[in-house]
């Protein structure tokens, strides 16, 4: 249940993995002595079952918790300091454990609360991306924030944080015309400057 404490849930679930380890190794055990007497091994499809969904969950509560405190650390940080790469990565990773969730266990109101989260910061790291581009110049700033309709403030407390209160993932598109053709005028300026140069130099 979305609403349940996540400390408690993750207790419970881990005094039920250890119950089920218990089960898992009696079952084991039996299998064994089935074998040494040479009869028929008693398959435990109910264990197997119980396996999957107790370590899907299990996922999903640490992938819940664990998503939690990536997001407050990245929202804190200065927003200049931050890896898309490796943000990328991270969000991708949350990504799968929501995918092998959705399929592998019953509907439930935690999981959409993880991929809700999961499905805002993959939307946000092309936009950081975008906004860490080392040829945005003032003029480009000035169309991005003509582009999200709100001055941004890029002082001490310039962070991922604050942009997510500007809503700046809902221009995605925009911010990443305006970064490309930010790049695209850098190469032309780098271009042109060769040209002056070699002109100087004869």
């Amino acid at each position: 249940d979305g609403d349940t404490p996540m400390e408690e849930a993750l207790e419970l679930l881990g005094s039920l993995d250890a119950r089920f380890l218990e089960i898992k190794a009696d079952s084991d055990k039996y299998a064994r002595y089935q074998e040494v007497l040479k009869v028929m091994v008693t398959t435990y499809d109910e264990v197997e079952t119980l396996e999957v969904n107790m370590r899907l969950k299990k996922n999903m509560w640490q992938g819940l918790r664990d998503f939690d405190a990536q997001v407050a650390e990245w929202k804190a940080a200065n927003f200049d300091s931050l890896n898309p790469e490796e943000m990328g990565q991270r969000v991708n990773k949350y990504g799968k454990i929501c995918s092998q969730c959705d399929k592998g266990l019953p509907s439930n109101t935690v999981l959409p609360i993880l991929q809700d989260k999961v499905t805002t910061f993959k939307a946000m790291t092309p936009v950081v991306v975008a906004l860490r581009n080392e040829a945005l110049k003032p003029h480009h700033w000035e169309q991005i924030e003509a582009a999200i309709h709100t001055t941004v403030d890029r002082g001490d407390n310039f962070s991922l944080g604050y942009l997510l209160e500007l809503k700046v993932d809902l221009y995605r598109e925009e911010i990443e015309t305006i970064s490309t053709a930010a790049t695209q005028e850098n190469v032309l300026e780098e271009m042109l400057a060769k040209v002056e140069n070699a002109w100087r130099d004869n």
